[in-house]
């Protein structure tokens, strides 16, 4: 059973991203930790993650995005306050069989 944790980020949101991923690695240095770019801005903050925590990049960026579009044609935009706020979603497809999904803005004490 693989255990770990998703987050969702992207560049504008780094330093959010540093504190989350800091505080995550206080309590919980092993735990895989898989981000899912929450738009296509997002190569700064997946290399520094990854160099920096060992954070890697979710495998299927083609699946998060053909999820966003299918979650967005049913719901419509009515339903979205922000247009790519459900692509976390994609982690029910993840490799992981046990997770925990922490938001960005989110520190873990």
């Amino acid at each position: 059973m693989k255990r770990g944790i998703y987050i969702t980020a992207n560049d504008r949101v780094i330093e959010q991203a540093l504190a989350l991923m800091n505080s995550i690695r206080l309590y919980d240095p092993d735990s895989p930790v898989i981000l899912i770019p929450y738009d296509n801005n997002y190569q700064k903050i997946a290399d520094l993650l990854s160099e920096k925590y060992g954070v890697i990049l979710y495998p299927d960026l083609q699946l998060v995005e053909e999820l966003a579009q299918k979650i967005y044609d049913i719901f419509g935009e009515k339903f979205f306050a922000r247009p790519n706020q459900f692509r976390k979603q994609v982690y029910w497809f993840g490799e992981l069989d046990q997770f925990l999904y922490i938001d960005t803005d989110i520190v873990v004490f």
